[in-house]
């Protein structure tokens, strides 16, 4: 279909969603034709003659749309039309009194005059049997039903018995004309009500120039038909319906038709050729295709904040076509990392020959998930296509950007790339900290988001750009566009460190950031390091990203402990760097910053109670252990080592200093004395047991006070093991002697 002429048809009239169309210019599935062709059966049968016309598909085929065509082809034919849905009905006395009135109203607006007394006898019952009907069951039989509630087929009946002189009369009253009774949504009704109808439709109703014509799903109401006869519902069906009719079925192209004028009518901001290309991953039903359509149309504000390439279109509409089909699974299959990254593994390398396709981890995960959920072999086959092909089209080579795009309004992005350049285009014209204020606050107000998340949210971006503009330089040809990206890169490092200090990321009492950015900030970085020609273009760029980390480490008011152990200054090979020596002594330099930092941290923690037991254990406390235990560590600097041996005199916190000194010597007892040493990459030579009077100043301290016997056996192991490995005489407290001869007498008793 022509755009143009789609976008002028479109705004020629305005429905509901769901609303069927009913003249020829909506028909976009080319079922026009054959509602005239059901016409012609209901106008061309001979006058005297009763016909039933059975329109048959399956739940969203688009059997109402028919109806509707016969309806307006009928009216233009000057012909009376009733549309009757026993769907609307719980009962059958509502349905049947509906019904008459129905026809009674339809006759008097045609002007075929209906005897008098019977009208009048027939409205005043129907109005007096709804005023005094209490509530019935809607799913009890007529006989069941409650005496003032008792309309149902006798008022029919009464109808019929008071006009049958007039109504076999009808084609002289009608003056050729036909009396076509459309119903719809029939496999919709209570099924208490569908024999009747049926029944009354064969047997009452039988009468001249009377078309009935039904839409519904056969298998739905022979089930219902099965039920009520006990016998085979499709026989009885047989005997009512005269015509059946079944929708032909629908083409590709009939379909692709129907979508594109949806998608152009609610989603003008998509471009049809991606629907066209997940289109055979869709159920070619018409109304699921609308309702697939109607998904999205939530999502053009949100959208509107992206430009047209940050988003993948194909795996959008892939993704969101797996959380419609399969939403009780969709998250477990997207969060779990054995299928995407098999996956991924797979679109890089290839699949083995020798691999059996069944054997693949991504579609045992698949095939287990499946079973958990008892989806058929079917629904499982179906998953398993949607995934490959997402694979197979994505970029990004992450499954984080699939969760992102099926939770675009409910879970929207922070920042887009969009924001992000509308930011930085403004900011390149004044770089000062209340410039950036006054380009984000428009976005901090407008957002659901705090100013710290969407904070966050801009340095990841930031970080991201400056990556993308080195990667850009490093590939252009030295010149003007080198120079030009390598300002894009410090632009970036400036946006960077505005929200680092300026707006307190690291610093200040409550930081936002934390070492998954220091991180980011880092391997950026050093990813680049050994970038250096030309002078002119890198060093100042190597320069700001050095005093950028620096500046990081020195003013950070976050867990200092969780950067240092990123760095890993202790680890001889360094992993993941072009230019291992420069990345080395980057992170040399930095670690040094922040051991400074966390020395001083430890000097201050030895009058906390208790403070060395809470990181004994070495998971989660390496660096502590690095910093404690190593000679060369700055804690064991010549300041901060006087600054220590001070402190074990410290008279205020004596037993605390102490205690903590006592813990202090099981922490090097478990590290370099034990079989299962703590202790990994600290040697007995590049210890603190190289510094004999640091140890026996720790030994005085922790054993100023006498000590629980029960203890003694295993201080006494620990200073031999000092004097015979380390050659430290530490001396024995004025209490040892004595505890020492108590401990041998309990032994001998």
């Amino acid at each position: 279909m022509n755009k143009n002429k789609t976008e002028k048809y479109i705004s020629s009239f305005k429905k509901g969603y769901d609303t069927a169309p009913s003249t020829k210019e909506e028909d976009l599935l080319n079922r026009w034709n054959f509602a005239r062709e059901v016409y012609t059966i209901a106008s061309r049968t001979p006058l005297d003659w009763s016909v039933r016309i059975g329109i048959y598909g399956t739940w969203g085929e688009g059997k109402t749309a028919i109806l509707k065509f016969v309806k307006t082809i009928a009216l233009e034919d000057n012909q009376i039309v009733i549309w009757f849905n026993p769907w609307e009905y719980t009962t059958p006395d509502e349905m049947w009194e509906s019904f008459v009135q129905l026809i009674l109203t339809n006759l008097k607006k045609a002007g075929i005059n209906i005897k008098r007394p019977s009208r009048l006898y027939l409205i005043i019952t129907i109005w007096l049997k709804k005023i005094l009907r209490k509530p019935v069951d809607a799913f009890s039989s007529l006989a069941q039903l409650d005496p003032y509630a008792s309309a149902g087929l006798p008022i029919l009946k009464k109808f019929l018995s008071f006009n049958k002189k007039s109504l076999r009369k009808l084609q002289s009253f009608t003056s050729g004309k036909r009396i076509i009774v459309l119903i719809d949504d029939l496999d919709r009704a209570n099924p208490v009500l569908v024999p009747q109808l049926l029944f009354a439709i064969k047997e009452l109703l039988d009468l001249p120039s009377m078309v009935f014509v039904l839409a519904f799903d056969p298998v739905v109401i022979n089930k219902v038909l099965y039920s009520n006869r006990n016998d085979e519902g499709q026989d009885y069906l047989d005997k009512i319906i005269d015509f059946p009719k079944w929708l032909p079925k629908l083409t590709d192209k009939d379909l692709l038709k129907l979508l594109q004028t949806e998608s152009y009518k609610y989603l003008p901001f998509l471009d049809f050729d991606y629907i066209q290309q997940v289109f055979h991953h869709l159920d070619k039903n018409p109304r699921k295709l609308k309702q697939w359509i109607r998904i999205f149309v939530g999502f053009e504000d949100e959208i509107k904040r992206y430009n047209k390439e940050e988003i993948n279109w194909a795996v959008f509409l892939l993704v969101n076509i797996v959380k419609i089909k399969f939403p009780q699974i969709f998250v477990q299959i997207f969060s779990d990392d054995t299928i995407w990254k098999d996956l991924f593994t797979e679109r890089w390398l290839g699949r083995s020959q020798t691999s059996a396709k069944q054997e693949l981890p991504y579609l045992l995960k698949i095939k287990e998930i499946s079973t958990e959920n008892h989806l058929s072999k079917i629904e499982e086959n179906i998953l398993v296509a949607l995934i490959e092909e997402i694979v197979k089209l994505d970029k990004s080579y992450t499954s984080e950007s699939f969760l992102s795009y099926a939770h675009l309004t409910e879970r929207p992005a922070v920042i887009t790339w969009k924001e992000f350049n509308e930011v930085l285009v403004n900011y390149e014209d004044n770089t000062s900290i209340d410039a950036l204020n006054t380009l984000l606050n428009p976005l901090i107000k407008n957002s659901d988001y705090t100013e710290t998340e969407i904070l966050s949210g801009f340095i990841i971006k930031a970080i991201e750009y400056w990556n993308w503009a080195l990667g850009q330089a490093s590939n252009s040809v030295p010149g003007d566009k080198t120079k030009s990206h390598a300002t894009d890169a410090v632009l970036s490092l400036k946006l960077i460190e505005n929200i680092c200090f300026d707006k307190n990321g690291f610093s200040g009492a409550t930081p936002f950031l934390d070492v998954t950015h220091f991180t980011l900030i880092y391997k950026t970085a050093t990813k680049w390091i050994d970038f250096t020609t030309p002078a002119e273009v890198y060093i100042p760029i190597r320069e700001k990203e050095k005093q950028v980390l620096v500046k990081i480490c020195k003013e950070t008011s976050f867990n200092l402990n969780e950067i240092l152990f990123f760095l890993k200054p202790w680890n001889v090979f360094r992993n993941g760097v072009y230019n291992q020596e420069a990345e080395k002594e980057l992170a040399g330099e930095l670690s040094i910053i922040l051991e400074k930092r966390i020395a001083l941290e430890i000097i201050y923690n030895f009058k906390v109670d208790n403070w060395i037991n809470s990181i004994f254990e070495q998971d989660g406390h390496f660096v502590e252990h690095y910093i404690l235990l190593r000679k060369t560590s700055h804690l064991w600097s010549p300041k901060l080592r006087q600054q220590f041996l001070e402190l074990l005199d410290n008279n205020e916190a004596q037993k605390i200093i102490s205690n903590n000194m006592y813990q202090l010597l099981s922490l090097i007892d478990a590290a370099f004395f034990s079989r299962e040493s703590l202790n990994g990459i600290i040697s007995l030579e590049n210890s603190i047991l190289s510094d004999k009077e640091l140890i026996i100043a720790i030994w005085k301290c922790a054993f100023i006070e006498e000590i629980n016997p029960r203890m003694f056996k295993e201080i006494e192991e620990l200073k031999n093991e000092l004097k015979s490995k380390c050659d430290i005489d530490v001396p024995s407290p004025l209490w040892w002697e004595r505890i020492k001869r108590l401990v041998e007498s309990i032994e001998r008793k």
